[in-house]
């Protein structure tokens, strides 16, 4: 083989980084290694074919291996692979060279892990201390209008709740033009979502209501719970029927709007003040999964019966605010209490936690997996800026924290977008952000 292609092989190998270089040499039918690999004669191997003596490690002392494929003992100083002992170029000079080419290519590997790419609009709506609103930029946080729960509409705007100033808004991104509507005295809303004909619905937080709103018209239509307990509409998704499921947290009750007939269905958790929060729906689409942020547990109903099930997580002390699922059908949940990040599987009702970035005091709240089971939540630990973290579930690791440039606040629920691979965000800073988000590294050898 030519000097200049195996050269060629380790730098293909080294941009891979540590990760890349542990699978490829654990996997028994490995191309790269089996092609490159140096045979006793110094010719190369045909693909997949791999041997001791083919596949040796060197650690600058002489470690063994753990076996053909290993990665040598804890007493190796490096991960650098010895897969071309055998190789002519052998010796000082060349596993120099492989020690520079690789230790360069595990930077640069590192490097092509990007954080997402952030950008947030000042939302320019501020409110006097009499509630009163006006069509300005706030000078003070007690003036912002708490801009929430973003979603984009099928024409390319974001809208989003203006929790505290009563209203909801619109952002178009490519001219930064933000419009405002109207609602009800009282509505406070909490949380939005809009279908596929544009409308948008909404939770009334403060008025016992789901609102539609028309864009086109400005007109709203009021959906008042059948019950007056359920004052507050929480959190609302769609279930693959163009049904709408929420939860009313104080009031301690989930719900279903039927979208056609706009009859209201309301189950009672058993649990009280069990505060039901987060709702996302299973893999089947019609089963709504929740977290119940006054406890420790997870519920589950099912659509045939309305029938919810609870599910107690380990720990006591645990408070999951927000849930996701990723598509082997685990449920993920932040637990805002502990700063943890946590999996619930629904087959084996099997749990494993993991410590969040920023810590015990991180404060974990808005959650949301990607199209690639990438999990993205957002830490709001004091006096620090907010730090958007990323988890893959495949992997099972943390990959990377990324700060607002908006600073210290919160972030409580945000809207993954695939034709623009990109989480909306609003913040308790008065901004709606934009989170684009980086791909996913696909190492071909």
């Amino acid at each position: 083989m030519p000097k200049e292609e195996f050269v060629a092989a380790i730098v293909d190998l080294a941009k891979g980084g540590p990760d890349f270089v542990r699978r490829t040499l654990e996997n028994e039918d490995a191309a790269l290694v089996g092609d490159y690999a140096g045979s006793e004669g110094g010719e190369c191997v045909r693909p997949g074919r791999r041997t001791p003596q083919d596949i040796s490690f060197w650690d600058g002392r002489g470690a063994t291996d753990n076996g053909p494929g290993g990665l040598g003992t804890e007493r190796s100083t490096s991960w650098i692979p010895r897969a071309y002992a055998r190789y002519p170029l052998q010796g000082p000079v060349m596993r120099a060279l492989i020690l520079i080419v690789v230790g360069a290519g595990t930077m640069f590997a590192s490097s092509q892990q990007t954080a997402p790419t952030v950008d947030e609009w000042e939302v320019p709506f501020k409110m006097d201390s009499a509630g009163v609103l006006y069509d300005e930029f706030p000078s003070t946080r007690q003036e912002a209008t708490r801009p929430r729960d973003p979603y984009v509409h099928p024409d390319g705007r974001v809208f989003f709740c203006g929790q505290a100033g009563n209203y909801i808004a619109s952002l178009d991104p490519a001219t930064g033009e933000f419009v405002r509507y109207e609602l009800p005295d009282g509505t406070y809303p909490h949380n939005l979502i809009i279908d596929e004909d544009g409308i948008v619905w909404y939770a009334g937080n403060r008025d016992s209501h789901i609102g539609r709103l028309d864009p086109e018209t400005g007109e709203v239509t009021k959906i008042v719970m059948p019950d007056p307990d359920v004052r507050d509409p929480h959190t609302l998704t769609w279930d693959k029927n163009g049904d709408i499921w929420f939860t009313a947290q104080f009031s301690n009750f989930v719900g279903k709007l039927t979208v056609a007939t706009l009859e209201v269905q309301l189950i009672e958790v058993p649990t009280e003040r069990a505060r039901p929060y987060g709702i996302v729906m299973g893999a089947s689409g019609l089963r709504p999964w929740i977290v119940l942020f006054g406890t420790n547990k997870l519920a589950t109903i099912d659509p045939e019966t309305m029938e919810l099930t609870e599910f107690v997580l380990p720990r006591p002390e645990t408070r999951p605010r927000r849930i996701a699922m990723t598509t082997d059908g685990h449920v993920w949940y932040v637990d805002f209490a502990g700063g943890m990040l946590g999996r619930f599987d629904p087959e084996t009702e099997g749990v494993r936690e993991w410590a969040t970035p920023g810590g015990p005091e991180s404060r974990p709240y808005a959650l949301m997996n990607d199209d690639k089971d990438r999990l993205w939540f957002f830490e709001g630990k004091r006096g620090v800026p907010v730090q958007m973290v990323g988890f893959d579930a495949t992997t099972q690791k943390f990959i990377g924290s990324t700060p607002l440039e908006s600073g210290p606040g919160t972030v409580r629920h945000v809207y993954f977008h695939q034709p623009t691979n990109a989480i909306y965000f609003g913040a308790d800073a008065n901004t709606v952000g934009r989170a684009t988000l980086p791909p996913v590294r696909v190492l071909v050898p």
